[in-house]
């Protein structure tokens, strides 16, 4: 997963997790009728993981939390949806955007009460009250900002009703409040035609009666027996996940030049030498590596360096010759080179332990 890390975008590694955690599966149950706003919305955040490197997972994080805690506004993901589908939208979102259909809903909502700091674009000032003292601008700045927020609203007005390409459907809302966004700009219901519903024919409901509940207390008690004995609890043995060298899997990447991954320090030369004698023979066993004495030798200098490691103590670090002699003649041993055309570096082992009380399943390497 380390090496992956290196070598792969946050945009991948994000989409590998939406999969293996069956994100899409999970929302679409969960959400019943908006699942597909919620799968637009898992799109839209890998989409904006696009633009960082291999090193920027770190700073993608830093980024949407910085986001998030400033309650920066994000566009939704837009829906692949049939032509024939309902969107609930909101205007900023509609911008560009056009329906044969667009009926402007939830109008009769107010609107939102005045921020106590007031901000005059024209002159950048910021003006309140504090305690009973009134700043002597605070009127000229009230009717600036209040002119400012009507021609953006009436601008919102706008974007609604220009994105219909057959049909505009405008509700009538007699009783809405005059602080509500109906109210903002005049739309002449009285000119307007209503709407005719009678050249639609309407269709028919299929009503699918409900089957009789023929449930029993006998029947539920057989059903659980049968659940019961059906799921058998299965005990795993990995044996393997406490060898010395396999390390946690932790974060490894690097920010900045100057900034150094986040990740345990491995202790000691002799952990250092077991971990990149493992990766040389390694590699030379899957054929990345070629089987070259200086070659070994400069691959576990390139290892030794990229760990992070108390550089103060370079006296302690192993020396890449003897390593790569090390590695040299345990692949030449008769005994190895003779299971060379089949030898592969590890091999998973499953197997089901028959001696034991209850069943237990062995997962581990070789």
């Amino acid at each position: 997963m380390r090496a992956r890390a290196r070598t792969t975008t946050p945009a991948l590694l994000l989409a590998e997790a939406a999969e293996r955690l069956a994100i899409r599966p999970i929302l679409a149950a969960r959400e019943g009728d908006r699942s597909a706003r919620a799968a637009a919305n898992v799109e839209a955040f890998l989409e904006r993981a696009r633009p960082y490197g291999v090193t920027g997972l770190k700073r993608f994080v830093r980024d949407i939390t910085k986001d998030w805690k400033q309650g920066v506004a994000a566009s939704e993901g837009r829906v692949d949806a049939e032509g024939d589908a309902i969107e609930i939208i909101t205007i900023h979102s509609a911008k560009g955007l056009e329906w044969p259909v667009v009926i402007p809903i939830n109008t009769a909502t107010l609107l939102r009460s005045r921020e106590p700091f007031v901000h005059r674009a024209s002159d950048n000032t910021l003006h309140w009250v504090i305690g009973d003292v009134v700043p002597p601008d605070l009127l000229l700045a009230l009717a600036s900002d209040d002119e400012s927020l009507a021609r953006e609203r009436e601008r919102l007005w706008y974007v609604a009703c220009t994105r219909a390409r057959e049909l505009l459907i405008v509700p009538e809302l007699p009783q809405a409040e005059q602080r509500s966004w109906a109210r903002i700009v005049h739309l002449a219901h009285h000119d307007l035609p209503l709407l005719d519903l009678s050249r639609f024919a309407p269709a028919a409901r299929p009503v699918v009666a409900d089957p009789p509940n023929g449930q029993t207390l006998e029947i539920f008690e057989a059903e659980r027996a049968a659940i019961a004995a059906a799921s058998v609890p299965l005990r795993w043995l990995q044996p393997s996940n406490q060898d010395p060298d396999r390390m946690p899997v932790t974060e490894a990447i690097v920010i900045d030049s100057g900034e150094a991954p986040e990740t345990e320090l491995p202790i000691g030369a002799g952990r250092v030498r077991g971990l990149v004698l493992h990766k040389v023979m390694e590699e030379v066993l899957t054929g990345e590596l070629g089987e070259d004495l200086a070659g070994f030798a400069d691959r576990a200098r390139e290892l030794i360096a990229e760990l992070v490691i108390d550089r103060e103590d370079e006296a302690g670090l192993p020396e890449p010759d003897e390593i790569a002699s090390t590695a040299w003649r345990t692949l030449d041993l008769p005994e190895i080179a003779a299971l060379r055309p089949r030898l592969v570096p590890e091999w998973p082992i499953y197997a089901l332990l028959a001696d034991a009380s209850e069943p237990t399943a062995l997962a581990g390497r070789i």
